[in-house]
């Protein structure tokens, strides 16, 4: 702690990386979540309906939701935010400086939210009770989500 104390101490206690924006709390991180999954999935099930319920609408469905996947990685790579991120007012950027991620290391998140499901999905709440409010994922990329 800095003698005088002060709000800034309080951040170092609670793991606020010093001159970032307070870090999200789990709901809103829920929430940027629920709605990123429904801008992937609606599209995907409109176009596994139109051609048919066979492996041809699940084929192109699949690739509709990958190439959704590739745009989401790249937006968070390069802005720090999705759609789902951008309307409950959340970031992710790396944890050190507090930059965007870059495209590679927000793929390798997006990729790494594998660990985060393992064990009945523990690492998606380790936000909960992590001083900095981490996944797995976050942690392994050092990437923090903050209040935008």
């Amino acid at each position: 702690m800095y003698p005088g104390g002060g709000q800034d101490d309080l951040y170092v206690l609670a793991g606020q990386p010093l001159g970032m924006p307070p870090l999200a709390h789990w709901g809103l991180r829920v929430l940027a979540a629920v709605i990123d999954g429904a801008i992937s999935y609606v599209p995907n099930r409109v176009v596994y309906y139109a051609l048919g319920r066979g492996n041809v609408g699940s084929l192109w469905g699949a690739t509709v939701s990958l190439i959704i996947a590739v745009s989401l990685w790249y937006a968070v790579g390069t802005t720090g935010r999705t759609p789902g991120k951008r309307a409950v007012g959340i970031r992710l950027l790396r944890e050190a400086d507090g930059s965007v991620l870059g495209v590679g290391r927000a793929g390798g998140r997006g990729f790494l939210h594998l660990l985060d499901a393992i064990c009945c999905g523990i690492g998606y709440l380790w936000p909960l009770w992590d001083g900095k409010r981490q996944t797995f994922a976050d942690k392994i990329v050092h990437s923090v989500v903050v209040k935008a």
